[in-house]
């Protein structure tokens, strides 16, 4: 009769350690579950208000993207206009440190032999910030905000007279009329997952009034 208080004792220790142990695993498990409610989260969608209106382009050096370093455009003003990815952020928080990186394919999906470069956030425009660091630099989207991407550039100029298409990121590729592309882009956020979009840019006949809404399409979101 007298190791029956020790055996009750003991078994009051147990249970109150097993109830400590699951209470703080519920609470540590329940302050993950609403960090991960809180966080940002992206949603990617297909803009093309910049493609159905031509923007005024001041003259500049084109060996950014010729590689020419001799061909200055210095004569008349160009005209473009842009393809844009709409990035909103549905969360309850900040998305802090966002880029987006693109990645070019051919028309069966197969990576071509590029390296992914950086795209521009659109209020990071040329006119304010001057060095291409600052241009291509992270942004924070806050909760329930968006901004927008340049994805594609498309630009005439009178002299020499020619369209150019290229990427708009921080290593410009120019992409060919009669050439179908497959163009992912993903953004990342340094608080939340990445999300990709995946757009085909197909019949676009090389020039300027050809590249039209008409030949993009989001094949995967």
């Amino acid at each position: 009769m007298a190791e029956q208080p020790t055996s009750l004792s003991s078994l009051q220790v147990l249970m109150s350690f097993l109830i400590a142990f699951v209470g703080g695993s519920v609470s540590i498990l329940l302050r993950e579950v609403i960090e991960w409610a809180r966080k940002p989260i992206f949603q990617l969608s297909l803009d093309l208000s910049a493609l159905n209106k031509v923007f005024v382009i001041e003259p500049r050096s084109m060996k950014d993207l010729t590689g020419n370093t001799q061909k200055v455009l210095t004569l008349k003003n160009g005209t473009g206009k842009y393809v844009r990815v709409k990035v909103h952020n549905n969360g309850s928080r900040t998305a802090h440190h966002c880029e987006a990186k693109i990645e070019l394919m051919d028309q069966q999906g197969n990576p071509l032999p590029i390296d992914p470069s950086i795209l521009h956030w659109v209020r990071r425009t040329p006119y304010v910030y001057k060095r291409t660091e600052d241009q291509f630099a992270p942004v924070s989207i806050n909760s329930k905000d968006h901004e927008f991407l340049d994805v594609i550039a498309i630009e005439r100029w009178p002299v020499p007279g020619v369209t150019f298409v290229y990427t708009y990121s921080h290593r410009p590729q120019l992409l060919l009329g009669g050439v179908n592309y497959k163009i992912k882009v993903t953004v990342f956020g340094e608080n939340t997952e990445p999300k990709s979009m995946t757009i085909e840019l197909s019949g676009w006949d090389g020039t300027f009034d050809g590249f039209s809404e008409k030949c993009l399409r989001v094949i995967k979101s």
